[in-house]
C-alpha cells in the first residue's frame, strides 16, 4: 500500500520535449515538459528582431488631412477621389439624437 502512493518518476523522449512522467498508484500523470533544444540568447535576439512595432504610413488627402493608407479620410470621407463616407449626414443625425436627450432631460428635471 505504502509503495503505490510513493511517487516514482520516469522521462520519456520525444522529438523536441523530454516530458516528465510521475507515476501515482496505477495512474500516470505528466506535469510538465523538460525543454531538450533550447534556443540560446542570441537566438532568442535574433527570433525577436522582427517583432518590432512599425509605424502606420501616412498619406494626405485631397482635403489636406492626414489618413491612414487605404483608408477613408476621416475628415471628409473620401476613398480614392469618392465620397464614401456621409460624415455630414452623421454629425446631423448625431446633433438631433443629443438635441432629443437633452430635451428629455429637461423634462424630467421639470417634474
Amino acid at each position: 500500500a505504502d509503495r503505490c502512493m510513493t511517487p516514482s518518476f520516469g522521462f520519456v523522449r520525444s522529438a523536441v520535449f523530454i516530458h516528465r512522467i510521475v507515476f501515482l498508484s496505477h495512474r500516470c500523470y505528466i506535469f510538465f515538459m523538460v525543454v531538450r533544444m533550447r534556443h540560446n540568447r542570441s537566438q532568442t535576439g535574433q527570433h525577436r528582431a522582427h517583432h518590432a512595432l512599425k509605424a502606420q504610413g501616412l498619406q494626405y488627402c485631397e482635403c489636406g488631412a492626414p489618413k491612414v493608407s487605404h483608408r477613408a479620410c476621416p475628415v471628409c470621407g473620401r476613398y480614392k477621389g469618392r465620397v464614401v463616407l456621409d460624415l455630414a449626414g452623421k454629425a446631423a443625425t448625431k446633433a438631433a439624437k443629443l438635441a432629443k436627450k437633452q430635451e428629455g432631460n429637461k423634462s424630467e428635471a421639470q417634474k
